[in-house]
């Protein structure tokens, strides 16, 4: 049985092409456990084939490590530890970039002293 103290992210080299053209192309990133993360861009920018790719949606290059282990070796056990909340939708349209990364920090992180949240965005 696996047991995890967190879930650590680390995408290596992604790649997806859609209808022969490149949607994501050499994509690597890690995130930590514990921390708050934002994908952000303009429309058609690949912001949702890159979540499909961190949902088990194999890209054409590249992969996806869980703790160390590959997500698309066993999608379906990951898929139970991690999850994603697009906020798009739930967002005022009027806010900045930053008052909404602070929002979001501050709904997900309620105890986090202000000044912290604002280093660590």
């Amino acid at each position: 049985m696996r047991q995890s103290q967190g879930v650590q992210v680390h995408v290596e080299h992604v790649s997806v092409c859609r209808k022969g053209k490149l949607i994501l192309n050499d994509v690597s990133f890690n995130v930590r456990p514990g921390t708050l993360t934002a994908i952000i861009g303009p429309n058609g920018a690949g912001k949702t084939t890159l979540m499909r790719a961190l949902s088990g949606e194999r890209p054409e290059q590249g992969r996806v490590l869980i703790n160390g282990e590959d997500l698309y070796a066993d999608p379906q056990y990951w898929l139970t530890q991690i999850g994603y909340v697009p906020v798009d939708n739930i967002l005022h349209g009027q806010l900045t970039l930053w008052q909404a990364l602070i929002y979001i920090g501050k709904l997900r992180l309620p105890h986090m002293p202000q000044e912290t949240l604002e280093k660590r965005i």
